[in-house]
């Protein structure tokens, strides 16, 4: 019955930046929002939202590649990898997304809400996020940035993977004036 008891779910991604900040920093941000609606009847509780992230980032200077990967060192696995891993921020609370045990977070978005749009992490029926993936960077002129920030979320019905879906946040090369 999982056909019938997930509503919706969905990913909007906006426009990725790349801003000099000054001072030599340049900062590179990626932006989505996510959304899960599930049957009251179902027992929303049973539903529970994962993140995962994969990717790569480079820096070209004066002809030479450096991976810059380790700057994410605030992700649960301590640098972007090529494998998914689960997504978060290990200087927040809560770290991860979509744990229902954990409180709601404001920022970014992380929460389950009842149909009154009140915070319900035990038994709301829709699961909302929001991420700002990216970095502020140390730069000079002729930086060349090569980046790949991709996501996979996941809706879970008592530890079952009911859904999955993939989308690309930052993608490019990013260019140093």
């Amino acid at each position: 019955d999982d056909e019938n008891c997930l509503v919706s779910f969905f990913v909007l991604g906006f426009p990725v930046s790349f801003t000099n900040s000054g001072g030599g920093q340049h900062n590179l941000r990626g932006h989505f929002r996510g959304q899960a609606q599930f049957q009251a009847r179902c027992n929303c509780a049973d539903y529970e939202y994962r993140q995962f992230i994969r990717g790569r980032f480079t820096r070209t200077r004066g002809g030479v590649v450096n991976d810059l990967g380790g700057i994410f060192n605030l992700l649960p696995a301590g640098r972007l990898t090529a494998d998914f891993r689960e997504d978060g921020d290990t200087s927040d609370n809560p770290v991860n997304y979509g744990h229902r045990a954990n409180p709601a977070d404001n920022n970014p978005e992380d929460r389950y809400i009842n149909d009154a749009g009140n915070d319900d992490q035990a038994n709301g029926c829709r699961y909302r996020n929001e991420d700002f993936p990216g970095a502020n960077l140390n730069t000079q002129a002729g930086d060349s940035f090569d980046a790949l920030m991709q996501f996979r979320g996941v809706i879970r019905r008592s530890g079952r993977e009911v859904r999955s879906l993939e989308w690309t946040a930052i993608r490019g090369v990013f260019n140093v004036p």
